[in-house]
């Protein structure tokens, strides 16, 4: 019996075909994007505060990003960000900022495990609202992209209205005052022709 080759698929088959194809190869290869709105509540400090928790479930690169509801205005925010682990519970930071200001990582080890705790720290800073935090790494460093994992990392994001200093306030004063007194004598300057 002679050897019958399958019919020819139409166009419109074939790149259906590849279309689902490409998909389902860059599904498992892009990094996975969270997007979540974090409300700030008030804490006992008198300012807001956010927790943030994040857990992966499967191993390759992330970027997580969190709106930080709550805040229109010029703040000073401060942070930290921490991660604890190994093997399949490992996460490594590679970036993390709030509205474009990076976090500072410092990494200890455990044994054979360069990194197993990472602790970003973000030194308060003055923004203006809203607040974007985005965090970027991988989960589950070493093993292959996809593996099932449970990798966790948490953090807390402060907030504080942006009261200045007494001795800051008694220097715009005095600067006000003395380009009023300037004014008012300019003006009586000239009153009098002089």
């Amino acid at each position: 019996m002679p050897f019958a080759y399958p019919p020819p698929m139409k166009l419109k088959s074939a790149i259906v075909s590849i279309a689902l194809s490409l998909t389902g190869a860059l599904a498992l290869a892009g990094p996975v994007l969270t997007n979540q709105t974090v409300k700030l509540v008030a804490d006992q400090d008198g300012g807001l505060s956010a927790g943030i928790s994040m857990t992966h479930k499967l191993a390759g690169l992330f970027t997580d990003t969190y709106v930080l509801s709550g805040v229109q205005s010029w703040s000073l925010v401060d942070g930290i960000l921490r991660t604890a682990g190994s093997n399949k519970q490992d996460i490594d930071f590679y970036s993390a900022s709030i509205n474009g200001v990076s976090f500072d990582f410092q990494k200890s080890n455990r044994g054979a495990n360069i990194d197993f705790d990472e602790l970003g720290m973000f030194s308060e800073s003055l923004l203006n609202g809203p607040l974007v935090l985005t965090i970027s790494g991988r989960a589950g460093e070493g093993w292959a992209d996809g593996t099932k994992i449970s990798a966790t990392y948490s953090g807390t994001v402060n907030v504080n209205a942006a009261v200045p200093e007494p001795g800051s306030l008694a220097l715009l004063s005095t600067g006000l005052l003395a380009l009023a007194w300037v004014g008012r004598r300019r003006s009586a300057g000239r009153a009098t022709g002089q």
